[in-house]
This record gives C-alpha cells, structure tokens and sequence, in this order.
C-alpha cells in the first residue's frame, strides 16, 4: 500500500526546482550538506528509496538538526527536513517500524509543526502506518503455529535440516518463543555430530586418493605421508596398509639404485679425465656420454663434453686448412693462379694462418705480373662478348656487345657494323688522352634471320684490326604479326570492360579537364615539417576544439588541459589556431615555446612568460614594470602572482589561457637546475586559486608517465585528450582544398593517397607537396591513381627525417615485430596474426619471444601505428609506413641492425 503526501503536485514542483538548482551548482559544492540533501531530494523523486537513505544519513552526519528556511550557499535558502524524509523513504521500502521511527524524531524536532504541508503529508502515513500493523498481526500469529507444527512433523520424520529450517523461521517471527529454542538446539547438536563423521570420513577419502595420484606420479615420499594421514584418522584401513607397504618398497629399491649409480660414477670420470688428459678424445667423450646417460644434469661431464668438443672441432679446422694449402702450393707449382688463389682464401676463413698471409700475397704479385704482361703484349687484341662460332641464337631484336680492344700504339677509333649498319663507339677527340685498352658495352638492332657482326678498331698509325660474329635472330612465337593482333583485340576488350566497370559518368567528365591549359602552381600550398598558422591551410580537429572550449567554459576556477599524441600529429598547429582566435573573442591566449625558453633560473622564466604575456594582450591594456624580474632579491612567484592578478583585472572578463608547447621540457629544465621543482606547486596553484586562468599542454606523454614526484600537484586538475589522425572527410579535405581547380584528382586517387597516410596530417602533406611537384615537372594538371607508385618511390628514396627519427626510436623488438609484419602483409589490406609473426620470427633467427611481440604489438596499436580488428590481427594504418618498413628495413636488415653490435 502506497500513501503519498498531500498537495503532491507542490511537492513534486519543489523536487524537480531542487533537481534543477543540483545541475546548475558547480562541481565543488558537491561535499556539502545541502548538495547531499538535494541528491537525496532528486532520488525520492525518482524512486530510489536505498540511495534516498544513504544520502539522508550523510547529510545529517554534516547536519544533524532540522531547520526551515536554512542557509546553504551565498543567499540561497531551503528546508531542511532529513527525518521527515527518512521516514518517507522507509514507508516506501516496506520498513513501517523504521518509517514510524523517524517520523516521530521528525515530529520531536518540532520544525516540521512550522510547515503545516510536510505536517499533513507527515500525519497521513502515521495513520496509514497504523492501519497496516494492525492488518498484519492476526497473519504473524496463524503463520507461527503452522511453522512450528511443521517442524514437529519433519523432526518425527528425521528431516532435520528442514526442521530446521522451520524452528528458524518461527524464531525469527517470534523471537520469545522458548519450545522453538530447545527443539532447534537439539536439532543443531545432531546435525553437528553427523557433519564431523562426514568430515572424516570425507578427509580420509581425500587423504587415500591424493596418496594414489602421489604414487601413480612416483612422489614416493608425498605418498607415505598422505597414507599415514589416512592411517591417523582410520587406523584399520585395509588399502591404506597395502598401498604404504607397497610404497615402501619402492622407496627401498629406488634408494639401492642410486647407490649402485653413485659407484659407477666415482669410477667413471675419474677414467674419462685420465683420458682426457691422455689425448684420447673420442674414448674419453664416449665416457663422459655414459656418465650423462645416467645424470643428465652432471654439469662436469657436460663441461668435459663441450671441452672435448671444441679440441675436436680445433683439430678438424687445422687439418682441413693444412690441407687446402697443400692442394693451394699444388695448383699454384703447375701454374693454376685462380684456383690456388681460391684455395688460399678458403684456408683463411678456416682462421688466421701466416703461410695462407704470405701465399696470398705471392699470388697476388703473380697476378699482377701476368696483367702486365698481357697489357703491354705487341699484337693488338679484341674480344667479343659473343662466341666464336657461327651458331649462335638470340630470341630478342636487341643484343648487347660487350668488348675489349687493346692495342700498344693506342686506339683512335672503334666502330661496330651490324648488316652495314654502322654504330660509332668510340672517337678520339682533340687534347684527348691516347688509350691503348678500351673496354665498351652498345645495344645493337638485329634483323630477322643471319645477322653479321663486325668490330673495326682503329689505331694512330690507321691500321684497321677487325673481328666478325654470325648470330642467327629468331623472334619466338608471341611475336609473331598474328598474336600481337589478338592480344591487342584482349587489351581494347579489357580495357573496355575495366572502363565501364570502374568508371562512371563522373570520372569521364573528370578526363576531360585534361584538355585544360597547364597552370603552375607556385607557390606548393603544402606545409612539410613546420606547423600550421594560416587558417587556410587547417582543417578539422573540430571536436579537439570543442573538448577545449568546453573545458574551460565549465569551470569557474582554472583547471589544466593536456593535448598529448605523437610527434607530427598536429598538436602545436592546434595551439597555433588557438593563437589565432579559434576559440572565439571571450579568450585570450598566450603562446609559450618551452623550445625558445633560453633561462637560467625562475626569475628568468616567469619574466619572460611575463614579457610574452604583455606583448600579446598589448601595453595600451596591460602597462607593467617587467624589469621587476630582473632584481635578484625579489621573489620570482611573488612577482608572478601579482602580475597575474592585474593581467585577469585588465582583460575583465576575458578568460587567459597559457598554451605550453613542449610542456615536458619544463622537467628537463628542472633536472638541468635550471628551473626550482617549485614551480610545478606555483603552476597548480595559478589554476586552483586564479578564477579565469587555464593552462593547455602539448606533448607526447601523458603527466603520470614523467617523474609523478614533479607533476604530482597537477594531476588531480589534468584532463587530457589525445590529438590522432584526422577524419576521413578532413583528410580529403587537406588533399584537395588546397588546390581547388588547379589539380583534378581522378580515379581512386584521393582513396588511394588516404590509404597511403591514414589521415595523419604531416604525412598526408607530404605526399600532396609530392604531388604538386611532379605535376609541375611534368607540366599537367590532372593526376590519375596509376602516379602513386612514383610519388611513394620519391618518399621511400628520400624519406624525412621524422621517418628516420622513428625508426631509431624503437626498441630491437619493436623493430622485428613491425619488419616482419610488413614482410607478411604483402597488400595494403593484408592482415597478420601474432602466430605468423612468431612463426616468421623463429624461421628468420630473430631475437624476439612471444611475449615480447606481444608487448610490442600492443604498444604500437597504443602508438597508432598498427590497429588491430576483432579477430585480433594486425595491419598498419598508414600503408606509406608499411612500404617504406617492407624496402629499408626488411629481415635481413634488421637482422644484422640487431646482431651486428653483439658480435663486435
């Protein structure tokens, strides 16, 4: 049964006035009374009578006396009834004892007799209260009885955990009632009595199959101890002596095994060391295998089998290099110089050898003689790349010459004549030196069928030397006038086919700005590596401002923004726009370089904030003495403060914000003692106490991931919003406002060069000044999807540093894990699995273990470098990434980056 107050539309009027007042407040009342009494207020209103009473007890525990009309913040008044509430809130839960309670309290405070509408609505659930007791005591009385015959019943019948259940219920409806005790005490005793016997005999079962699993696993002592547990509870179970005897037993057997082990072992190594020592290795390490096979974790004998190990492979290399030398002096007595030489460098790489060393070096002197004297022979000499004999065969209309003319009275003039057809190679010139050796390389057309080849060399005294060559030139077969139409009829149908399924009437209409007169577009409105100033070339990051402008327009005092992501994304053109009025005429911000703040010390750098300040807001608004920082005895933060003060006075109503750019340099400069570690305190205590001042900070890392001993004060004050990539609809934006009606991008261009960047704004600007530069070159306007391929060849060619300064930036797993991806995703939308990456991973010898993939993966989907769907597999976001990672930082690259500092 329901009964509301009288008057409810009033009352409900006043609760939603109350809401209303609750969501207007700001968020630091929220730890007063009155903001804890008009939550209470709002969840009556609402029905939720259990948080009603919780907020009703905490604000009488800041407020314990009622009061009409009280006092709660600035001029604002209300009445303030929590027991008169209370007891509402327990009528509604059921609770009537409680209800009558409170209300009772309510009316001994004697407040509520001043209002006579919260008196009425009082006086009516005291009578509604009344009326339900009264109703519900005949129930109790009957329900008793029938509990308790009940329990009777199931007692006879021996169902003593429902009986009970049965005495307990008629105690807890009648608390006095002393045949009920004694009926459940007798109850409890009995059902005691069976829960230990079935807790033994529960133990004992325990005890005998965990000394079966011990014995089955051969942990012989563990299985002694659980039978003697078994055996301590039930001294005269049958099975619990078999299986202990039957332990024993093995226990004895293991223990003359181990002994017998033990004596083979003192005998064996001594002989394996005299062995050793003796020279014979292979004896030696047959017993040293022996005494492994018995004590596999014998770390002497596995010490002696390494040392083994490595004489035999010693003596191996040396007999092999002693070897390769001999066959090296072999070669070289019968005058085979390369194949000695080869010999001689295959003894070197077998290890350092002074006769290899001196070899060499005779070898060498042997080559040199015998170039010179072929050099400088008296018969002028040439060579061909083609052989000799008149059947050779080409299946291509071209064929490269390569040759060789020597000739001792120098060379003048050399010429090939392919089928009459003449082809100038070489011409001396006037003040040219004389050559006598001249080697050459010349595509020459052939003929279908016999071709004849001639070299002519000419030297100073006209005499003409020649060499001729017959090759035979056959096209093969899809060459031939007849397949080359039908290929061609193929490609126009293909070509149709590909048209009318890929383009549509946009794109036609699109080719035809190819008939355009070529512009120039100078200057490239792209910016590569400085931020963004001009409004124009900005877009997007509409939400990045919002989230700012709300910030700051709800809260009264000063609170500190941070704008953190990586580099390049766009944080300090973000402030640049701020600068420059995006927020709108109500705020005046201020630019803070950390980069260009060259200070020594806290006078310095609050003067210089100072200075920046005054320059931006102007000295006909703000006229301070700034050389005030320059007195040494003065304290700096004082200064500030009251500079600070009179900045919030001259600009009225204007709130001020500090834009930090490169906010962590504030640490560095503290750990350079360069700033006091105070000033993090002065910062939070600018934004806590100065109402209408608001720092924003822009980094790469979040506060609590620098040193928490510094920030600490800030953190409690800190929202933070990570600056990314930009949306798809601004990122076509970027690539095509910029040159509006001076570069028309057709086909699946501008997807593709979204793909290639993903919407990250430094990369996304560096290919479109690309763009913008080959069409320059190349004197058109219009740019198709098939010049993609060369605008990322350029990047990959040429890459900007902040690609080289990311790679360095990597740990070695970071490195593996993102070169092998790209290895495995071959195609911009090719996922991988951490599984193929591991197998990849170990089928390459890289050093990385799973978790060590994993955690790097993780991170560089932190990092947005990678994204990952629901199936859990990766891919890179930004495909210009992946192909730059895939060419020049493949596996073997990152294998010897990673390898080569071990191995120096």
């Amino acid at each position: 049964m329901l009964i509301r107050p009288l008057k409810p539309l009033r009352l409900s009027a006043a609760i939603v006035l109350l809401a209303l007042i609750i969501q207007a407040r700001p968020a630091y009342t929220q730890e007063t009374w009155y903001a804890t009494y008009d939550m209470a207020l709002e969840a009556i209103s609402q029905g939720r009578w259990e948080e009603a009473v919780t907020r009703l007890e905490a604000a009488l525990s800041q407020k314990p006396a009622p009061e009409l009309n009280a006092r709660t913040y600035g001029v604002w008044r209300r009445n303030y009834l929590p027991f008169y509430h209370l007891g509402v809130a327990y009528y509604n839960m059921g609770n009537y004892e409680l209800a009558r309670e409170y209300f009772s309290r309510s009316l001994d405070a004697g407040v509520i007799k001043n209002s006579p509408e919260n008196l009425e609505a009082l006086e009516s659930y005291l009578k509604a209260i009344a009326e339900q007791v009264s109703s519900t005591q005949a129930e109790m009385t009957a329900r008793i009885q029938e509990e308790f015959a009940k329990g009777l019943e199931l007692e006879r019948e021996g169902k003593l955990e429902q009986a009970q259940v049965k005495f307990e219920s008629v105690l807890t409806l009648d608390p006095g009632s002393q045949t009920a005790s004694e009926h459940l005490e007798r109850i409890n005793m009995e059902l005691e009595s069976r829960r230990d016997q079935a807790r033994i005999t529960a133990r004992t079962e325990e005890a005998l199959n965990k000394g079966k699993a011990h014995l089955e696993a051969g942990n012989l002592q563990e299985a002694l101890k659980s039978f003697d547990e078994v055996l301590s509870l039930s001294p005269d179970q049958p099975e619990a002596l078999s299986l202990r005897e039957q332990a024993e037993s093995q226990l004895n057997r293991l223990a003359l095994e181990e002994s017998n082990k033990k004596t083979k072992l003192r005998k064996l190594m001594p002989r394996g060391d005299s062995l050793l020592k003796q020279g014979r290795l292979q004896e030696a390490l047959e017993v040293f295998e022996e005494v492994l096979s018995i004590v596999p974790q014998d770390k002497a004998a596995a010490g002696y089998i390494d040392r083994i190990n490595r004489l035999q492979n010693e003596l191996t290399r040396r007999e092999l290099q002693a070897g390769l030398l001999l066959e090296a002096e072999e070669l070289l007595a019968k005058d085979s110089l390369i194949a000695s030489r080869d010999k001689v460098i295959m003894a070197k790489e077998l290890g350092a050898s002074l006769i290899a060393d001196s070899m060499l070096s005779l070898l060498d002197s042997l080559f040199a003689e015998r170039e010179r004297i072929t050099r400088f022979r008296d018969l002028p000499q040439l060579v061909l790349n083609i052989p000799p004999d008149s059947g050779y065969r080409l299946s291509r209309p071209q064929a490269l010459l390569a040759g060789t003319a020597s000739d001792d009275d120098g060379i003048t003039r050399i010429a090939v004549v392919v089928n009459g057809v003449i082809y100038e190679i070489y011409q001396l010139q006037e003040n040219q030196p004389l050559n006598q050796r001249i080697s050459f390389e010349k595509k020459v057309r052939l003929d279908r069928g016999a071709n004849l080849i001639v070299l002519e060399v000419y030297d100073t005294k006209a005499t003409m030397h020649k060499t001729s060559r017959t090759v035979f030139y056959q096209p093969p077969f899809w060459r031939s006038p007849l397949f080359l139409t039908a290929c061609l009829l193929l490609l126009i149908l293909a070509g149709g086919s590909y048209y009318y399924y890929k383009r549509s009437l946009i794109q036609y209409l699109l080719n035809r700005f190819r008939r355009r007169p070529f512009e120039v577009i100078d200057p490239n409105p792209f910016i590569v590596g400085n931020p963004i100033r001009s409004r124009e070339m900005f877009f997007g990051r509409e939400d990045d401002f919002s989230f700012v402008k709300s910030k700051v327009d709800n809260e009264q005092y000063g609170s500190l923004i941070v704008l953190f992501g990586e580099r390049r994304a766009g944080k300090t053109s973000l402030l640049y726009q701020i600068l420059g009025g995006k927020l709108g005429p109500d705020y005046q911000p201020v630019f803070i370089d950390m980069q260009a703040m060259a200070v020594n010390n806290d006078s310095e750098y609050l003067g210089r904030m100072a200075e920046i300040t005054v320059e931006t807001v102007g000295r006909d608004k703000l006229d301070y003495d700034l050389t005030q920082f320059e007195n040494k005895s003065r304290n700096p933060y004082t200064l500030f403060d009251k500079f600070i003060d009179k900045l919030l006075g001259a600009i009225g109503n204007v709130k001020i914000l500090f834009l930090f750019d490169e906010y962590e340099l504030i640490e560095d400069k503290v750990e350079d003692k360069k700033l006091n570690k105070d000033i993090f305190l002065f910062l939070s205590g600018l934004v806590e106490h100065k109402p209408g001042l608001f720092l924003i900070f822009t980094g790469t890392h979040l506060l609590q991931e620098r040193k928490k001993a510094y920030w600490h004060p800030l953190l409690h004050r800190c929202d933070y919003r990570n600056i990314s990539y930009l949306t798809a609809n601004d990122t076509r934006r970027l690539i095509t406002e910029p040159v509006k009606d001076k570069v028309f991008y057709l086909g699946s261009s501008v997807s593709d060069v979204m793909r290639l960047t993903a919407g990250q704004p430094f990369y996304t600007q560096l290919v479109c000044r690309n763009v913008v530069e080959m069409l320059n070159e190349q004197q058109r306007n219009y740019f198709y999807e098939e010049d993609i391929p060369a605008i990322v060849r350029e990047i990959i060619d040429n890459p900007p540093p902040q690609m080289i300064y990311f790679w360095a930036g990597l740990s070695s797993e970071e490195k593996v894990t993102l070169s092998v991806t790209a290895d495995l995703c071959k195609h911009r939308d090719t996922y991988s699995s951490l599984k193929d990456i591991n197998e990849s991973i170990a089928k390459n010898s890289l050093p990385s273990t799973p978790e060590q993939v994993k955690k790097a993966c993780e991170t560089m989907v932190g990092r947005e470098v990678l994204e990952v769907n629901t199936r859990q597999v990766y891919r890179f976001r930004m495909d210009l990434l992946r192909i730059w990672i895939r060419e020049d930082h493949n596996l073997y690259k990152v294998s010897r980056e990673i390898t080569q500092p071990l191995s120096v």
